[in-house]
């Protein structure tokens, strides 16, 4: 063998092999300091003021969450920070840290209302693993109608011009793809349901419901708790379709008197609607009668009215009320009766009784059975009454709430009858019935 190619072999002495491990022991203890993956005194906290945070539901948070890795209190970086959270997603998984020592991701929050949590982690990190909490709450919705399209008139029972249109904002921004509901007060809504556009905006129609006056729809839309506006439009009545008897159609009243209450008929709809500012033609078909008017205009509520006058004759008649220009009318069975006699309760004195006969007070009137007597009242309207005293008995009646306010009562019985107003202490009357 040659001399450049011999070994040197060095034969230590068994004293000396404990020493040479401890060496070699130290070299890997400092070939492990110089690895930057497993610093000593590693160390992870939050940052202020990424925790705590309030989103809404399925967005991103403000911030992004942030923590800072410090080794012996001096910003360290290159140390794998990993990311977790318990609804939602986080991005990117995981972060390495800057020169700051500061490693960032960002929380998108789920879906539902409440609280929810993210989790930091970092291996051999005192702190870690660091826990990050987030509150997410429902968007503001706002949604507006818009013009022209509330406020508008038509017909019952017929469909709006416009159709209804709506701005759904979340957030102040509007919002495509929002679902909003369209409920009827009144009449319907088609589609019940729509969706908003790219510019946020959604429509329905309107059918008016068959009562008129004002009517009403109010919105809603997905994720908003309660009505977020409304709509309102006023439906006008429809054609006249008919013409009605208000009252009875029949009426008997004295010859010596005129009707207390007026004819009435009222123009309608074919809902039952009153159609304001039709012409009514009112004539006396037969019988010992005059109408204090004959033509007049149907009010807002669509009624027409008139007051007989008698001639003094008794008989029977006929009264009809026609809607001009129609073939349509109604009539009205009138009986005249024989004259009636009168009691008035005069307002001086104690109101006493004042027969309209006679003259006499307190009232004396005498009468063949089967008449009637009417007591007539100019004031107050309430508060009184026609009491029978004593034997023989007829029924207590009070006087309505009328102008004039009367009460009429048949005898059909002889006898001598007092009464009294028990409302007025010593008033008094009789009826003699032969």
């Amino acid at each position: 063998m040659s001399p450049d190619r011999q070994i040197a072999r060095i034969r230590l002495p068994r004293s000396a092999i404990p020493i040479a491990l401890g060496l070699a022991a130290a070299a890997v203890w400092l070939a492990a300091c110089s690895d930057p993956s497993a610093p000593p005194g590693l160390s992870v906290t939050a940052v202020d003021p990424t925790d705590g945070q309030i989103g809404v539901v399925g967005t991103e948070l403000p911030l992004p969450l942030s923590v800072r890795i410090e080794s012996d209190g001096e910003p360290r970086a290159g140390v794998t920070v990993s990311w977790e959270v318990s609804a939602g997603t986080i991005l990117p998984a995981q972060t390495v840290s800057d020169a700051g020592g500061l490693a960032s991701a960002t929380w998108t929050l789920g879906p539902e209302i409440g609280t929810m949590t993210a989790t930091t982690t970092v291996e051999g990190a005192a702190g870690s693993p660091v826990s990050f909490r987030a509150t997410g709450r429902a968007p503001v919705v706002a949604a507006a109608p818009v013009s022209p399209t509330d406020g508008q008139t038509g017909a019952v029972g017929t469909e709006l011009a416009r159709p209804l249109r709506v701005e759904v904002r979340s957030e102040g921004v509007p919002r495509a793809g929002a679902l909003v509901h369209w409920h009827a007060r009144e009449g319907s809504v088609s589609p019940a349901a729509s969706v908003t556009d790219a510019d946020g905006i959604a429509a329905a129609g309107w059918t008016l419901g068959a009562v008129a006056g004002d009517q009403r729809v109010d919105v809603t839309v997905d994720q908003a708790t309660s009505v977020v506006t409304g709509f309102t439009a006023h439906a006008r009545p429809g054609p006249v379709a008919g013409i009605a008897v208000v009252g009875d159609t029949a009426e008997t009243f004295p010859a010596n008197h005129a009707s207390w209450q007026p004819l009435g008929v009222r123009v309608q709809d074919q809902y039952g609607n009153g159609v304001p500012g039709q012409a009514v033609t009112w004539t006396v078909r037969q019988g010992p009668i005059g109408l204090a008017s004959i033509d007049s205009m149907t009010d807002s509520e669509g009624l027409s009215t008139t007051v007989i006058d008698p001639t003094g004759e008794g008989g029977d008649a006929v009264v009809r009320a026609a809607l001009s220009g129609t073939g349509l009318s109604v009539d009205f069975a009138i009986t005249v009766a024989p004259a009636s006699f009168d009691v008035r309760l005069s307002a001086s004195g104690a109101h006493s009784f004042v027969s309209a006969q006679n003259g006499s007070s307190p009232a004396v009137d005498t009468i063949p059975a089967g008449r009637s007597v009417t007591w007539i009242l100019d004031f107050d309207y309430d508060q009184h009454a026609i009491a029978p005293v004593g034997q023989p008995e007829f029924l207590r009646q009070e006087f309505p709430y009328a102008n004039p306010s009367t009460v009429t009562v048949a005898f059909p019985t002889p006898g001598t009858y007092q009464y009294t107003d028990p409302y007025v202490p010593g008033s008094a009357g009789t009826v003699v019935v032969q």
